[in-house]
């Protein structure tokens, strides 16, 4: 498995080369634009306002660098690449392409949405409008906001399926994402439907009940955290343990956001602070059947999360990818399965490895 990583682009893409990307400099500063040529030491950037600026390739990121790289080098479309196909930056273009076609008329709903929920839906005086994607239906009434979740669930759909690299989509049918744009409806509608009322967003199965966020960087985290669980119930033959489940979103969130803005990020890097304030010991992590008091949840997602790159890191994406298959395609226990895969008998044996990794002190 590769680590990848996301953003919001509210931008149209048309072809491999003429495509809107964000381009980051060597000083961290970004840009929207197309590559026009590279000519020289330079290449030719297009912006949306039609001024097309010569940039130094030498002052562009590394990420970028090696774009330009791939795409010197490469004759064919990623549709025409034999084989497999990987998440390259050339096939994370492609999926910042949104298909997105209107419905004229109400679709089926989804089969995971309960009968109060789609009464509450129905009676909350929104005048709710329909449009799809290759692999969601989108519920919306404000355009804006629809289209930006749109695109990050297809690019998700795309990131994830290839950072697994085995699992195939057992779904049957479009995944449903219901946007409420309006703080009031949305409050609304958990009253109606009996939902938690401190909730923001949250996924059963095949489904996403969405609430714009108010701050753009909350938005950003809370959308890649729920589409990761909306993307891998399309995936799970079987539901992994809760810590397994949100450290996993919790780990996509990460590295999610920053990829689909054309970006990269270090893993070790990100995880060389530590586990910092309150966290559930592992002992207690790996037996935990439900969630912890809702004092405890920040702590709960934390821990799961550094536990899961500790598990990748420590012992390389191919075994971890072992482990995920049999927890959630053949059933096994998760604790079994930690034996079965890495070797150890109980928490135990790890728990000073995982201490040291988490920077956590007895």
């Amino acid at each position: 498995m590769k680590v990848l990583s996301v953003f919001f682009i509210l931008l149209f893409s048309i072809s491999s080369f003429a495509e809107m990307r964000t381009w980051t400099s060597s000083s961290g500063k970004t840009l929207e634009a197309e590559l026009q040529r590279v000519s020289g030491t330079k290449a030719y950037l297009k912006r949306a306002d039609g001024k097309t600026i010569p940039f130094p390739i030498s002052k562009l990121s590394k990420l970028d660098r090696d774009f330009l790289k791939s795409q010197s080098s490469t004759s064919t479309s990623p549709a025409q690449t034999a084989g497999p196909k990987k998440f390259s930056e050339m096939s994370a273009s492609e999926a910042r392409k949104l298909k997105w076609s209107d419905i004229d008329t109400e679709p089926a709903p989804s089969p995971d949405a309960s009968p109060k929920e789609l009464s509450a839906i129905k009676d909350n005086g929104v005048k709710w409008k329909w449009a799809e994607t290759p692999h969601f239906v989108i519920h919306y009434y404000k355009k804006t906001f629809a289209l930006r979740v749109a695109r990050m669930a297809e690019f998700f759909y795309y990131y994830i399926g290839a950072d697994l690299e085995g699992p195939e989509d057992i779904a049957v049918g479009k995944s449903h994402i219901y946007v409420f744009d309006d703080g009031e409806d949305w409050q609304n509608f958990l009253t109606d439907s009996g939902g938690t009322s401190w909730a923001a967003a949250y996924v059963r199965g095949r489904v996403m009940m969405l609430q714009r966020g108010g701050d753009s960087e909350r938005s950003s985290a809370l959308l890649a955290h729920e589409m990761t669980h909306l993307i891998l119930n399309r995936y799970f033959k079987h539901h992994p343990p809760n810590w397994m489940n949100e450290g996993s979103a919790e780990w996509y969130e990460a590295f999610g956001r920053s990829r689909f803005k054309g970006g990269g990020q270090n893993v070790s890097r990100t995880f060389s602070d530590g586990l910092s304030g309150r966290y559930i010991p592992l002992e207690q992590l790996l037996t935990m059947k439900g969630y912890p008091a809702q004092d405890m949840i920040h702590s709960f997602y934390a821990t799961s999360k550094y536990f899961i790159a500790f598990l990748r890191i420590t012992y390389g994406d191919d075994e971890y990818l072992k482990f995920l298959n049999q927890v959630v395609m053949e059933g096994k226990d998760a604790n079994a399965a930690l034996t079965a895969v890495f070797g150890f008998e109980n928490v135990k044996e790890i728990l000073p490895a995982f201490e040291k990794f988490a920077k956590l002190k007895r």
